[in-house]
């Protein structure tokens, strides 16, 4: 019985160790947004050519998208998303006014993790 309890104690606390080394690995894997151009609630005096984020890991371009709609819900985004490395992207119409204008996008990082959010910027002349 007693050479049970070590191994009993052994078996927890391997489990412990590998579940907490599991949990900081996939902590830290996850794509967070480190620059977004415009930045979420700019203020622009004109229309932005593109619209850019960058993620701290390299993003799946197959899977990843993001679109821009004025605050009417039409897309004003020219093209496809264009990904490259860590970066998504996509053009802007050069017809945009005024305006309240949303960026949302889907991404898929490299270790699988979805990342999804959307913000705002603001076109004011």
């Amino acid at each position: 019985m007693n050479a049970l309890i070590p191994r009993t104690a052994l078996t927890v606390a391997l489990a412990c160790t590998a579940s907490v080394t599991v949990g900081a690995i996939s902590a830290s894997a996850h794509g967070e947004v480190v620059r977004q151009t415009p930045g979420a609630n700019a203020v622009l005096r004109s229309a932005p050519a593109s619209i850019a984020i960058t993620f701290d890991s390299a993003l799946i371009p197959a899977a990843s998208m993001v679109v821009v709609n004025s605050a009417e819900g039409k897309a004003v985004h020219v093209g496809g998303s264009i990904v490259k490395d860590r970066t998504i992207s996509t053009s802007v119409s050069p017809q945009i006014s005024v305006g309240k204008y949303t960026v949302a996008y889907r991404v898929v990082c490299a270790d699988g993790h979805v990342e999804s959010n959307s913000y705002t910027f603001t076109v004011k002349k």
